[in-house]
């Protein structure tokens, strides 16, 4: 499995987690308290799904598909049959202790683990990503100056009169 593909899915895997969380809070809204505390365990849950998907931004900004890294496979497969069973549950309607038995098959099992790892895993890519971003202002240099050129290549005439008929005709081909 590449990195790539470890982000995406457990960025998903997260996001599910933070949707049975989320759904947790409004079948439970008449308990203020409760119904507080699954938000705010749907929004750490979000917030996790945010910074895979960073990462997976920063991994994209790469030529490959990163590292290949361990098999997560089985592992993302296991904790996926957890949350779906989770999110089946709560479909169907849950009172407040088999919700909290749900939440805690969630939080034992290893997704956090699972995350942990994960970021491990892509801390080289975004050590790149953060060196491409202090480059920034000299990559946006050698652009402008590259757009320089093309303008003044375009002022002259005589060069681009045969170019048109040459090549495609698309016109930044």
């Amino acid at each position: 499995m590449y990195l790539r593909e470890a982000l995406m899915q457990c960025r998903d895997l997260e996001a599910e987690v933070a949707h049975v969380y989320e759904e947790l809070a409004a079948l439970h809204s008449s308990d203020k308290k409760l119904s507080r505390l699954w938000q705010r365990l749907a929004r750490d849950e979000r917030l996790h799904a945010r910074i895979l998907a960073a990462l997976l931004a920063a991994e994209e900004v790469g030529e490959d598909d990163g590292p290949f890294v361990v098999d997560l496979r089985a592992r993302i497969a296991a904790l996926r049959r957890i949350v779906d069973q989770a999110y089946r549950a709560v479909r169907k309607g849950v009172s407040c202790e088999e919700a909290l038995r749900l939440a805690e098959a969630i939080e034992a099992s290893e997704i956090d683990a699972l995350f942990a790892e994960v970021l491990e895993l892509a801390r080289p890519s975004l050590d790149r990503f953060v060196a491409i971003v202090d480059k920034g202002e000299v990559l946006a240099h050698r652009h402008q100056r590259r757009v320089s050129r093309l303008r003044s290549h375009s002022e002259d005439r005589a060069a681009c009169s045969g170019a048109g008929s040459a090549g495609s005709s698309h016109p930044v081909a």
